[in-house]
């Protein structure tokens, strides 16, 4: 994989590689915005249950019961789907969206379609 990226970097000119750089770094972002959220939402998952530990009750026992697998399911759902959503949009935002086809490529091949402007499932040249 390291190779494909170096090849992509070779062959783009000094703008085409400050936008892959620019791309992969947004995509980073995304990425680690999100593990944060998701880690919040674990945390006071956990809090419930240390609250269950120290002060056993009938409402921290609901709350164990109830909102720490909502919780920890819910947020790994919602954090992957706005993850992809957030991602998907700033691959748009780049052009990387096939005007003839509609395809949009996986983040991984994202920097090779941005340096050779070209739909991996149509071939045809990207506008933009």
């Amino acid at each position: 994989m390291e190779d494909d990226e170096e090849r992509d970097f070779e062959q783009a000119s000094d703008e085409e590689s400050l936008n892959i750089r620019r791309l992969e770094r947004e995509l980073h972002a995304v990425g680690a915005f999100e593990n944060k959220h998701l880690f919040v939402g674990l945390g006071a998952g956990l809090v419930f249950i240390l609250l269950h530990t120290l002060r056993p009750s009938y409402f921290t026992q609901i709350a164990v019961l109830v909102f720490v697998p909502v919780s920890v399911l819910g947020g790994l759902a919602l954090t992957f789907f706005r993850s992809a959503r957030k991602k998907k949009n700033i691959l748009i935002q780049y052009g990387l969206r096939c005007k003839h086809c509609g395809f949009i490529p996986s983040t991984l091949n994202a920097s090779g379609v941005l340096c050779h402007k070209t739909c991996l499932k149509c071939h045809l040249k990207l506008d933009g």
